[in-house]
């Protein structure tokens, strides 16, 4: 009880302090006016026809980085204008030395360091959800996953680009008159400059949003009520253990545009076969590892589920036979509903989440959800709500309360809580105050909870060094001070201290050192019936990472990264643990070789054991990935990883066609091996030939 009066009383107190600063005046926006045209243009980068001397472009970026607030290197004009059915943004960017822009041939959204044009597009014009579309010089787009088209040339004075978006593609207000936010960047690789058309302050960078141009002029349009039928069929061998499963495989996805601003998604039997197989990774601790989401479906629109506390988590829906999801936002409200089928050893098992968000205030929101995993019997149902409020830009309060129902629950710690206060500044103090407590009885079989049964406070202080244009241009220093307590037996469990140390160059090498002083720490077993337990021991802890990385030339990059853990090691049933150390080592570099060839290298080892030499682990691994790009069109990838921990080997190839956007063709092989490297006679193998076609009605 006096714990929660003193909460209360620093939360109090933090308010008034930050209600009683000066509120910061805003500035006169840009607008953007977009004219109608009836002529038709060709998206091929070459800004040549008749149309563009008619229209006016705007100018006058302001750069960004590496100084903030003055006038760009070079010179950026924007045509922007629209049609019955699209929208378009041109560009000239200019650029005295036309052979050093830097610029990739690539599959969709894959190129890194590179001269680039982005376009943010707004259109609720909410400062919080927009729209991103980029392209590189080469043509070569990334950002939004949906049916649009860019062309971009290099040219005599710098180079070129064209973008066009259908409004069916786009989600905004059902209206006559449109107003939207809009903003543009440029990127220049070689010197390290970010140039935008609004003025964006650094502290504003994690609320770009709020920086928009107004965007105007837009009429009489018209974008849901769409059909987009995405049907594919395709071949699959498979091969594991001596037995195989040959089939053919068909399916469909479906988008219907219910209405300008609402979607619905539905899939039935998808494949993922073009999908990359997971990485390898040393499970050195009991706790589930979170694996990223990859698969198109799921991806698209995660945004809409997400929150705090993981009570959805998509990766749980391992074989879905049917999934269908509903995403959108209408006066301030932004939905996400989402429910499968999951196949699982026979048995059909319901997964299933809703999301409701509005925004209130100034960049703020306050929003609810429900997921739920149903398996017969088996059930497990979650609720939560939470808000994220923005006070003066550079301020935050965020908190979420959510409660997990499972069908033999009675009486038990299944809270969870979350209150966060922070002030965040590019230059200056900064800090963030949270507190989060698990109850010990929390399971979430539909999301992603790993940790429980303990009550955190956590609080760090950060200070920022700027110097503009200089060699040396940020310097970070953290302090972290985190006390854990368990719930279930109210003893301490983690009392840590670190500092941490950030710095930045101008030609992109970043250094970070972190030194956890001594403090105290204690681990999680399994007991009997195979339950995580806090262990008895309190185990003294120290610390101390060092991370270098290089990404300063567009033909090759470079990291390494080194940890030292003293404290405690798992068994290998994670049953017990002694006293011991972790060193682990890892390093990676990233070659072109062409502006279509790239190749990656990823080298990690990992050793820890105990001191009294009961446990002794010593395990490395090795990945790397060939990529070529033969055109456009026809893109191509191998990757190899080997586990020397397990003994076990993995590669995939994918050979792709595009044959319009989002239109493929692909051949997939993916083989994996134990003990020993088999090329031609793996213990698994699963060689697939996927044909999808997208159709719009």
């Amino acid at each position: 009880m006096v714990t929660k009066k003193i909460l209360a009383l620093i939360l109090f107190t933090v308010l008034v302090y930050i209600l009683s600063l000066p509120v910061y005046a805003e500035e006169e926006k840009k607008i953007l006016h977009v004219q109608f045209v009836e002529k038709k243009i060709k998206i091929d980068g070459h800004l040549d026809e008749d149309l563009y001397n008619e229209i006016t472009p705007v100018e006058d970026f302001i750069q960004f980085h590496p100084k903030n607030d003055i006038e760009p290197t070079f010179k950026t004009l924007v045509y922007a204008f629209y049609d019955n059915g699209n929208i378009y943004f041109s560009f000239k960017c200019f650029d005295p030395e036309p052979g050093k822009i830097s610029g990739d041939i690539t599959p969709f959204d894959s190129y890194e360091n590179n001269d680039e044009i982005i376009v943010y597009l707004d259109t609720y014009k909410d400062k919080l959800t927009y729209d991103v579309f980029k392209v590189n010089p080469r043509g070569i787009m990334a950002g939004e996953n949906k049916l649009w088209i860019a062309s971009a040339q290099i040219t005599d004075y710098g180079w070129s680009a064209e973008i066009k978006i259908p409004f069916k593609s786009l989600r905004f207000p059902n209206r006559d008159i449109q107003h939207w936010g809009v903003n543009f960047c440029r990127t220049i690789f070689r010197l390290n400059e970010t140039d935008y058309w609004t003025k964006v302050e650094r502290n504003q960078a994690a609320i770009l949003g709020d920086t928009f141009a107004d965007l105007e002029g837009i009429k009489n349009i018209k974008g849901g009520k769409n059909i987009e039928l995405f049907p594919y069929a395709g071949v699959r061998f498979s091969e594991a253990d001596g037995e195989t499963d040959n089939k053919l495989a068909g399916g469909i996805d479906l988008k219907y545009g219910i209405t300008s601003n609402l979607t619905m998604d539905l899939t039935s039997s998808p494949d993922y076969s073009e999908v990359e197989s997971d990485p390898f990774f040393y499970q050195i601790t009991p706790y589930e590892f979170d694996l990223a989401e990859n698969r198109p479906f799921y991806n698209e629109g995660s945004s809409y589920f997400a929150t705090s506390f993981d009570l959805f988590y998509s990766r749980r829906i391992t074989n879905p036979t049917l999934a269908f999801k509903i995403t959108g936002k209408e006066k301030g409200f932004s939905l996400g509903m989402l429910a499968a089928n999951n196949r699982v050893n026979g048995d059909d098992r319901f997964h299933g989440v809703f999301r409701l968000k509005k925004d209130v205030a100034k960049l703020s929101t306050v929003g609810v959800i429900y997921s739920s995993m149903e398996n017969g019997n088996k059930w497990n149902r979650n609720v939560g709500a939470d808000f994220s409020f923005r006070i003066k830009k550079i301020y935050s309060i965020s908190g979420m309360t959510a409660f997990t129902f499972n069908q033999n629950d009675k009486d038990k710690d299944i809270g969870m809580y979350r209150l966060q206060v922070g002030r965040a500044v590019d230059k200056g103090l900064g800090f963030t105050s949270q507190y989060l407590r698990i109850g010990a009885d929390v399971a979430t079989p539909a999301g992603y909870t790993p940790y429980i049964d303990f009550q955190r406070f956590l609080n760090i202080i950060k200070y920022n060094f700027r110097w503009e244009g200089r060699w040396l241009e940020s310097l970070n220093i953290l302090i972290w001070k985190n006390n854990e307590r368990s719930l279930s037996e109210k003893e301490k469990v983690t009392d840590t201290l670190e500092l941490v140390s950030n710095w930045s160059t101008r030609n992109r090498i970043n250094l970070v050192l972190t030194l956890g002083l001594p403090g105290k720490i204690r681990a999680k077993v399994y007991d009997s019936n195979h339950r995580l337990i806090w262990e008895k021991h309190l185990y003294n802890t120290r610390y101390a990472y060092f991370t270098l990385s290089f990404n300063g030339n567009r033909d090759i990059q470079f990291g390494f990264k080194y940890t030292y853990i003293h404290d405690y090691v798992y068994s290998d049933d994670f049953t017990f643990t002694r006293e011991g150390k972790l060193n682990d080592q890892t390093a990676w570099v990233n070659l072109k070789l062409t502006p279509q060839m790239k190749w990656e290298f990823n080298f990690a080892r990992t050793r820890y054991y105990s001191l009294d030499g009961l446990i002794d682990f010593n395990g490395t691994l090795v990945s790397t990935r060939f990529n070529y790009q033969l055109n456009k069109q026809w893109a191509s990838f191998l990757k190899f990883q080997y586990d020397s921990g397990n003994k076990r080997f993995q590669y995939d190839f994918l050979m792709g066609y595009e044959i319009t956007n989002l239109s493929k063709i692909v051949l997939s092989i993916k083989n994996y091996s134990e003990e020993r490297f088999r090329f031609f006679n793996p213990d698994a193998r699963s060689i697939a030939l996927k044909f999808s076609y997208l159709l719009r009605i």
